[in-house]
């Protein structure tokens, strides 16, 4: 008699737990090289208390066909179980004691969470108060869909070139038309992302990506002050008597707001300008209107539309 024996693809936990097992509950699943129903090695439910659990669980993407994996049970006949679920949904349980037997369930096309839980109810305990699990078969793995992901810059006008893209565990650029295509991206729902470049606000976001999708960002400039090598403002004089001048730069045109606060924080003073163009200008306050304005420290806070800067000032 001629026969084949062909290499089997169930899992049975010979060279340890694979790392797509999830375990969770009150106590784990251990692999444990006791008593396995094929090889040395199977899985045991974790030692819970009375109205505990311990939880084994898997997803996976999968062709049509059958799961089947072998169990055995030692526990309170009737009321501490192996039950076992495929996408939340309980297919079977078992209690009391039975030796190693397989269970078999069809799966369709798909991604599927299988569960393995042993729950135990309010009180007693029975047998060796455990489950065990071996040798699980899963239906052929399907390959996981995959897509494009097109992230497009702007500034809302023309393309932002070398704008940085994390996403998908990558880092990725721009190119010359403010694109960034990410591949092999797998479905899933609110996939996170940042996009960033110096000089510019950072956005972040989330995708859901179930076919080849596009995500457009525009990046507004960041308005800095900017006066001086130093990036200081220049605040003169300093100490002041009733008139100070404020000089600036900004890179990009802006509304600005200064105010001026006493030493409790109370406001004495303040300037809005609207659409001050990009370049160099400068606010003049004349306090010689305020009366009884004493003598000591002020503060000061600048404010474009996107940058702030503070300060002190001395009334003399």
């Amino acid at each position: 008699v001629d026969f084949i024996l062909p290499i089997s693809t169930a899992e049975s936990f010979e060279t340890g737990i694979p790392s797509d097992f999830v375990l969770s509950g009150n106590v784990n699943w251990t692999r444990v090289s006791t008593g396995a129903y094929d090889g040395i090695y199977c899985m045991k439910s974790g030692a819970i208390a009375n109205s505990q659990s311990s939880v084994m669980q898997v997803t996976k993407t999968v062709q049509a066909g059958t799961i089947s994996f072998y169990k055995k049970v030692s526990s309170e006949p009737g009321y501490d179980y192996l039950k076992f679920y495929i996408d939340g949904t309980e297919k079977a349980k078992w209690s009391g004691t039975a030796d190693w037997n397989q269970a078999s369930y069809p799966v369709t096309a798909g991604v599927h969470t299988f569960k393995w839980e042993y729950m135990k109810d309010v009180s007693q305990t029975g047998g060796s108060d455990c489950a065990w699990v071996d040798y699980i078969e899963f239906p052929p793995l399907q390959a996981a869909t995959t897509y494009n992901v097109t992230f497009t810059v702007t500034d809302g006008a023309n393309p932002v070139q070398n704008a940085n893209i994390l996403f998908n565990t990558e880092n990725k650029s721009t190119n010359s038309s403010g694109i960034a295509v990410f591949e092999n991206v797998e479905a899933g729902n609110n996939l996170p992302y940042t996009v960033s470049k110096t000089g510019y606000d950072t956005k972040t976001g989330t995708v859901n990506v179930s076919a080849n999708t596009n995500v457009s960002e525009v990046l507004s400039l960041h308005i800095d002050i900017i006066v001086n090598p130093e990036g200081k403002l220049l605040v003169s004089p300093n100490p002041f008597g009733n008139i100070i001048n404020f000089q600036f730069y900004l890179n990009q045109s802006s509304d600005v707001e200064l105010l001026i606060f006493n030493s409790t924080g109370t406001g004495v003073a303040s300037i809005i300008r609207k659409n001050l163009p990009q370049g160099e200008n400068s606010l003049t306050l004349d306090l010689r209107k305020i009366d009884n304005l004493s003598k000591g420290l002020y503060f000061y806070q600048f404010k474009t539309n996107s940058d702030s800067k503070t300060g002190k000032i001395i009334k003399q």
